[in-house]
Formats: C-alpha cells, sequence, structure tokens
C-alpha cells in the first residue's frame, strides 16, 4: 500500500489544489493514503534544501509531492510538484482538481491555520502548566511533585510555586534540587516564596496541604479554632490573586470544613475539590487481598459525607474484575463486590479511621503516609484534568441527597473529559443506612463550621452540640432502632431455626428408636421360630427311634 506526503508552504495556492485533490482522492479510495503538511514561508526554504539533500532529489517550488510504502521505511519516491501529482491522479484514477478562486481561499484558510497552530505551540512551550504549593513542606509534596511529571497533561511543561513559611525553606530547597535533577523534558522551573498570594496569582491548580495534626489537640474546639486560623489566612491572601478558573484542591484531616470556611471568607471559586481518594485506596488494598484481584480491578468505591471518618468508605456500589467465584467471566467483565463478598457487615468490621491507620504506619515506619497520600492527590488532579465515568471527591453541595447547600460533602461523581465539569451521580440506589450516614455527616459539618466560627456561647455548648451531631450508629435513634429491628429478627430467625432443628432431631431419634425396637422384635420373633423347629426335629427324631425299637421288639417277639 503507498502513501503520498505532501509538503507546502501555508499560503501556497497549488498546496491548496494538491491539499484538494488528494482529499478527493482518499475520500472515493480507501486504500488511498495522505500525509499534508504546512510549512511557513521563512522556514519553506531551509525545509526544501534538507529534505531533498536527505533523499538526493532536486526541488525548488511549492509544494513537494513524494510516494512512500506503509510501514515499510526507507527513502520515498519522488514525484515532483502539483502537475505532477495531478497527472498521475488523472492517469491512473480519473481524478482532476478544481481551480480558480476556491483554490485561493482555501491557501488563506491554510495559512490562518497554520499561522494559529504556530501560535498554539508556541503556548505550550512557553506558557506551562502552573502548580502552586501551598504548605510545600509537608513531606507529601517531596511525593507528591514528581508525579506530576513524565507524561501528565500530554506532556505540557510544569511549573512549581512551592509556598511555606520561612522555617520550612531548606526542605522547600531541597525539593527544588530534587525536581531539577529529575531532568525529564517536562520540567519548566521552580519558586520558592512565603507569599501566598503570589504564589497563587495565575496558576492553574492551587493544593493546599494542611498543617493540621489532630493528635496536638485534646479536645475538638482547639481543633476546630486552629482550623480557622489556618484557612482564613489562606483565604485572605488568595481570594483577590486567584481566577476563576483556577482548581482549588484541598487534602488533610479537616478539609470539608477547610472548603466551607474558604466559601465562608469569600473565595469566589466553584472549582474547590477534597481529597477524598486516601480512604478508597485503603478500601481496595483491603478488598483486593481478600478477593485475591489486584486494586485496579476494584473499582466505583465512595467515600460519603466527612472525611477521615470511621466507616465512611463504603462498597455498596463497587464493582469486581477477574475475581474466580461462583460466576466467573472474561476479564472485561464485572460483578457487584457485594456479591463478591457474601458478608453483609464488610465495610463495618474492616474499615479503620484515618488516624488509627496513621499511628499504625508511623509506628512501623517512624513517618506518616506521605506516599499513599500523595498518591490520592495524583489521582484526584489526574481525574479532573482526563476525566472520570466514576470518582469519589467532596464538592459543594447543592441539595443532593437532601444535603445542606455549601455544605462540602464527599459523593461519587463524573467528570467531563473536555469541559472538566464535575457532577454528582445521583442516579445511584442508596440504603437507608448510607442516607443516615450522610444527613449525620452533614449536620456534623455544619455545627463544626459553627464551631470553628465560635458561633456557639461556650465551649461545653459547642462540644455538646458536636457530640449530639456526631455520625455514628450508637448516637443515632432511628438507625439505632433500625439496626435493633434487624438484629431481633436475625435472631427470631435463629430462634425458630434451632427450634425446628431440635423438634427434627428429637422426631429422627424417636424414629430410630421405633425402628431399633422393630429390629429387635423381628430377631425375638426369628430367635424363637428357630427354638420350636430344633423341638420339633428333636421330637421327631425321638418318635423315629421309638417307632425302630418298637418294630425291633415285635420282630424279636415272632
Amino acid at each position: 500500500m503507498a502513501k503520498y506526503v505532501i509538503y507546502g508552504q501555508a499560503d501556497c495556492p497549488n498546496y491548496a489544489r494538491a491539499e484538494l485533490l488528494a482529499d478527493d482522492l482518499s475520500f472515493n479510495l480507501p486504500d488511498f493514503k495522505v500525509h499534508k503538511e504546512t510549512i511557513s514561508q521563512d522556514k519553506w526554504q531551509m525545509f526544501l534544501e534538507e529534505i531533498c539533500k536527505k533523499n538526493g532529489w532536486t526541488h525548488n517550488t511549492s509544494p513537494l509531492i513524494y510516494r512512500e510504502l506503509v510501514d515499510r521505511g526507507g527513502n520515498g519516491t519522488y514525484l515532483g510538484d502539483f502537475k505532477a501529482f495531478q497527472t498521475v491522479a488523472k492517469h491512473w484514477y480519473g481524478f482532476d482538481d478544481i481551480v480558480g478562486e476556491e483554490a485561493q481561499n482555501i491557501a488563506k484558510e491554510n495559512l490562518e491555520a497554520h499561522l494559529q497552530l504556530e501560535k498554539d505551540r508556541m503556548k505550550e512551550h512557553t506558557e506551562p502548566v502552573k502548580f502552586a504549593i501551598i504548605g510545600a513542606g509537608n513531606p507529601v509534596a517531596y511525593q507528591l511533585l514528581p508525579l506530576f511529571l513524565g507524561g501528565f497533561f500530554d506532556k505540557k511543561p510544569k511549573s512549581f510555586v512551592l509556598c511555606d513559611t520561612n522555617d520550612k525553606f531548606d526542605a522547600l530547597q531541597g525539593v527544588q534540587m530534587e525536581l531539577e535533577d529529575l531532568s525529564v523534558d517536562d520540567y519548566h522551573s521552580t519558586l520558592l516564596t512565603d507569599n501566598m498570594t503570589s504564589a497563587v496569582t495565575s496558576a492553574d491548580y492551587v493544593i493546599i496541604l494542611e498543617d493540621i495534626d489532630a493528635l496536638k489537640y485534646e479536645e475538638c474546639f482547639s481543633l476546630l479554632h486552629y482550623t480557622n486560623e489556618f484557612y482564613k489566612s489562606i483565604a485572605e491572601s488568595i481570594k483577590g490573586a486567584i481566577s476563576t478558573s483556577t482548581k482549588i484542591v484541598l487534602s488533610g484531616y479537616k478539609a470539608c470544613v477547610g472548603a466551607q470556611l474558604l466559601k465562608y471568607y469569600d473565595v469566589k471559586s466553584d472549582n474547590i475539590t477534597v481529597v477524598m481518594t486516601l480512604d478508597e485506596q485503603r478500601v481496595r488494598s483491603k478488598l483486593s487481598k481478600q478477593l485475591q484481584v489486584h486494586p485496579e480491578d476494584i473499582s466505583q468505591i465512595t467515600v460519603w459525607g466527612n472525611v477521615p471518618l470511621t466507616d465512611s468508605a463504603r462498597t455498596t456500589l463497587g464493582q469486581v474484575k477477574n475475581h474466580l467465584g461462583s460466576l466467573t467471566g472474561p476479564p472485561w467483565h464485572s460483578k457487584s463486590v457485594s456479591e463478591a463478598v457474601v458478608v453483609s457487615d464488610w465495610d463495618t468490621a474492616n474499615m479503620e479511621d484515618k488516624t488509627t491507620r496513621d499511628t499504625e504506619i508511623m509506628s512501623k515506619c517512624e513517618r506518616g503516609p506521605f506516599m499513599s497520600t500523595a498518591l490520592a492527590i495524583y489521582r484526584h488532579i489526574h481525574a479532573l484534568v482526563n476525566g472520570s465515568d466514576f470518582f469519589t471527591m467532596g464538592i459543594e453541595s447543592k441539595g443532593e441527597f437532601d444535603t445542606d447547600h455549601g455544605v462540602f460533602l464527599g459523593v461519587p461523581v463524573s467528570i467531563d473529559e473536555e469541559t472538566g465539569c464535575v457532577k454528582v451521580k445521583q442516579d445511584v440506589e442508596l440504603s437507608e443506612e448510607i442516607k443516615e450516614l450522610i444527613r449525620l455527616q452533614n449536620n456534623q459539618l455544619i455545627v463544626e463550621k459553627q464551631i470553628a466560627l465560635s458561633e456557639h456561647e461556650d465551649i461545653s455548648t459547642a462540644l455538646q452540640k458536636l457530640e449530639e451531631a456526631l455520625w455514628r450508629v450508637v448516637v443515632t435513634p432511628s438507625l439505632g432502632r433500625q439496626l435493633e429491628d434487624t438484629e431481633a429478627l436475625r435472631i427470631a430467625a435463629e430462634e425458630e431455626a434451632r427450634i425446628a432443628a431440635e423438634k427434627q432431631a428429637i422426631e429422627e431419634e424417636k424414629k430410630r428408636q421405633e425402628e431399633e425396637a422393630i429390629r429387635e422384635a423381628e430377631a425375638k420373633a426369628a430367635a424363637l421360630l428357630a427354638d420350636d423347629k430344633d423341638d420339633q426335629m428333636e421330637e421327631q427324631v425321638e418318635t423315629e427311634e421309638t417307632d425302630g425299637q418298637d418294630q425291633e421288639n415285635e420282630d424279636e417277639d415272632q
């Protein structure tokens, strides 16, 4: 199979005629292949000299047309200019070209398209994707930033602005040196600063890494008060500097509350999202071990509501592939996680809260879960860039699932690949237990925000309000009653089954005893019958002996 290659100046009418003729041939002849490319006028002569020198041709006009074998490599076969191509098309294929004003118009369009393409290429080269990292002294940043390099964003160059307090500058310089030492093509630059306003200016992505350690605070009021101060300072610094298209990503212990505080302090953005992916990763990790599949075979694990709370990640909507069970399909076939796991309370029996899991990791390797947290943030941003049919993240509520407007909750979403628009997936069927869980966490987040803003009279009142809003089942009357009723039904069913089993056992024992008695009676009857037969035989023998003796006596008398 042959392919025709056409190079020409962007504003060349003859190139336009050759292009149209080639398009006509490609449309009507399925095996006719063509590659077309425009060259700017200032680069045309140099390009022409290089390609002719490489192939040993002599050519000095536009367009240049040659023929090569598809997928064979090697030098092409020189054809010539447009007239040569026109002759071949007319002789071998019976096609001719257009002439006149239409070709001139197409030449103008080619020139405009070429100039726009060059402009886009220059823009991609000179304007990198800019990441502003607030709290970049966090060890998570060290693990996170290299993940954005080496192919992310279609190999567009990336620049990083690392922002933190002056006492963290040594750590920031270390990260900067590491990024430079990677020596990858799509790395552009790294800037260090302690000024959040300048850091986020013209940024495409603002990543906020919380510096909030819950273990430092003995009670919730102090923790939430510090959370308010942390996010208030960020909001006041960035609210006039970010653009409407800037995507703000929050990761941390109080990120859902923090997102609400940013909006409260007038950060006008509809692109604030909260990372929930770490909890989702941990569920997939545990599930994959139990189901003996790879974690990537498990999908649609959802983190509901606030995070990180015990049991907030659920497998209700989860799907699994390549699971060897009673029904096993091809690699593309998936089944529900609940069908594969079978155990109805797997979620509540296997989930840990974030603090417990983090403490366990810290005790074993003397550092926090920085690697898994970094990957969670990366996957979150990857979904925002490339789209996803199903993902879990914290977004601002518009009343979905009967939640309050303005509350940031973890929900399943879909992300449009072209526009990056995030939409809540409301076409999912939820159990009453999950609906109750969402309502409780919605209430908790409202109260936490109120406490953070000191909207309660005193600490004791605030803590009481918080405790009343906690999501745990044990303090939820309606859900507690539902679970009690379910447990009562389960116990009743077990008791009924136990009684039935005992009754069946008694009946079987009675039947066994009756059968044993019959067998014993039959054995006794058989024994008696055998004894009677023996007696009859003995009597017969004695009779025969007596008769024989009498006969002998009679004979002797005679």
